[in-house]
């Protein structure tokens, strides 16, 4: 039956597994979700929604004309429970004659490494699993079982965390190779369908810790909402979402159009030139950089509308700005353009330290560079060389000498002043672009830095008229 948008939420009534079936299959026809001959990877993780998913599928790809491949991803987690799961999910597929991938990852771990949400983490990791499965086995499509109450919970998690219009128009029917087929439907008419085709979907019990927010959201905030306010939220919500989204293409397409103007792809960033970038309207720069992190993270995850916004304005008001965000993202301004890039997770330098000999070479391979360094006698007819060699006073330098990279606080006295500089405000003169100076090798000896490799030696062992003996060291860049 159709769910009405009324003051009152109908009561939904047990729904036959053919009232879903033809539902779902008009989902498919009217969005065109799966084409003839299409296979499809369905992504199950044997709970409720993925195994209905799985089972309407499998009813359908005779008379649609497509082929299944099944998919699940143990997360190794609830003391076993997860392994369980797969479990049945492989049974499952086995007993309805369907291929299928199985997949470990100990997200538990890898969020506590790299220090992010377990959600986080394990969509992600599901994500590129389902992209890699697909781009090896030819499939056009990926379904999931996202289904209307999904949406609901996702526009409001979204609302409480400053999302714009994008971020609350929701998810899609189809996004790429995603697909959704459920999304249009609700939960208690899953649950009925599954109870009358005969299903038994298992069910994780971490559905209701309190301790997620979108869990809150669920059990708490949807059924208070509901009780105080109206019984038709989830009806509301869902339209509003709905609607939304119709608004937000006429507005990507403009977007998009701007993007391949304005932007500039590199191979680890997206950079646009702060000028042309501000001629456009607040709403149009907050979609062209969003288009900006999707180049550079892959996706749209974890990107609120609030960091977007402070760049907007900062961009307007003509300020620099350097924004870490969600995901491994930092937004920042250098000069005269905007970066959006990876950011790096080994704190203020990409170099390791390492010692430098006087004689030989040093590969620095994170940075593609290589150091060479020779010991000689100071021959002043000899021109002395520039750029990136330079020539020391070998008798005032304090072995031993090392390599590393810029810290902060770090001090040095640039060729040709007097008083002590901090690097930072030199790299800021000297115009360094701020992910460049996390790869400027550093040359220290016991005492000081003697050199900022390819930039500026330390006056301090500048060659004199009593210098006898000096030490060359020339920066290559190497690959």
């Amino acid at each position: 039956m159709k769910i009405g948008f009324g003051a009152e939420r109908e009561e939904i009534a047990p729904m036959q597994p053919l009232e879903l079936k033809e539902k779902v299959k008009e989902n498919i026809r009217r969005n065109k979700l799966i084409d003839p001959g299409a296979l499809v990877i369905v992504s199950v993780s044997g709970g409720p929604d993925s195994l209905c998913l799985l089972h309407l599928l499998s009813q359908l790809r005779e008379e649609l004309h497509f082929a299944i491949h099944v998919f699940h991803l143990d997360h190794l987690t609830r003391d076993g429970e997860s392994t369980q799961d797969a479990r049945y999910v492989k049974s499952v597929a086995e007993n309805w004659n369907l291929p299928v991938t199985m997949i470990e990852a100990d997200i538990a771990e890898i969020s506590k490494r790299e220090r992010r949400s377990f959600q986080s983490v394990a969509r992600e990791i599901r994500r590129n699993h389902l992209l890699q499965l697909a781009d090896s086995l030819g499939a056009s499509r990926i379904a999931t079982g996202h289904q209307a109450d999904d949406q609901v919970e996702t526009f409001l998690f979204r609302l409480l965390r400053g999302s714009g219009p994008k971020g609350l128009g929701g998810m899609n029917y189809r996004e790429g190779k995603l697909i959704k087929p459920l999304l249009n439907v609700w939960r208690r008419e899953i649950e009925n369908y599954c109870q009358a085709a005969g299903l038994s979907p298992r069910m994780d019990w971490t559905n209701r810790e309190m301790k997620y927010e979108r869990n809150r959201i669920r059990n708490q905030l949807i059924p208070y909402l509901e009780r105080e306010f109206s019984p038709a939220l989830r009806d509301i919500v869902f339209r509003t979402a709905e609607i939304l989204r119709d608004e937000e293409e006429v507005m990507d397409s403009l977007a998009e159009e701007l993007f391949q103007n304005l932007a500039v792809v590199r191979e680890e960033s997206v950079q646009f030139y702060v000028k042309e970038l501000a001629r456009q309207p607040r709403a149009l720069v907050r979609r062209i950089l969003r288009r900006g992190i999707q180049r550079v993270k892959g996706e749209l995850l974890d990107v609120d509308f609030l960091p977007l916004e402070e760049v907007a304005q900062a961009l307007e008001a003509d300020e620099s700005f350097h924004i870490l965000m969600e995901g491994g993202l930092e937004v920042y301004r250098e000069y005269d353009r905007i970066v959006a890039t990876k950011r790096s997770v080994s704190g203020e330098s990409d170099l390791r330290e390492r010692e430098l000999p006087l004689e030989g070479e040093l590969d620095i391979p994170e940075a593609g560079l290589v150091l060479k360094t020779r010991e000689m006698d100071y021959n002043r007819e000899s021109p002395i060389p520039q750029g990136n060699t330079v020539w020391m006073d070998l008798d005032k330098i304090v072995p031993p000498l090392k390599v590393r990279g810029w810290r902060g606080g770090d001090r040095f006295i640039p060729l040709g002043m007097k008083k002590i500089k901090k690097l930072q405000d030199f790299f800021v003169d000297s115009k360094v672009p701020r992910r460049a100076r996390k790869r400027v090798p550093i040359v220290e000896d016991f005492h000081k830095i003697v050199w900022v490799a390819g930039l500026r030696m330390d006056q301090r062992v500048r060659i004199d008229g009593d210098t006898k003996r000096v030490l060359e060291i020339e920066l290559r860049r190497v690959g």
